[in-house]
């Protein structure tokens, strides 16, 4: 279920081009990129932030595949 927060999230960003939406994507990719390699080994031996990796990359995206995907069709990409 989407809460009040993702709803004024996707309406804020769907009038977005795919070139501002991709830049935004490479942002962010590179902001996490620079966090984790930041961390010491060690934080990806603990469980918990393992865990929470996962969840807030590409078990997240999962979340989205289908709204893009609907977008893109949409948008006649």
């Amino acid at each position: 279920m989407r809460t009040a927060s993702k709803k004024r999230a996707i309406e804020a960003k769907r009038r977005f081009a795919l070139p501002e939406v991709t830049r935004g994507l490479k942002e962010t990719h590179a902001r996490l990129i620079e966090f984790l390699m930041a961390l010491p080994v060690t934080a990806f031996q603990q469980e918990e932030i393992s865990r929470r990796i996962r969840l807030d990359t590409y078990e997240h995206y999962k979340e989205h595949a289908e709204t893009l995907i609907d977008w893109l069709n949409s948008e006649g990409n």
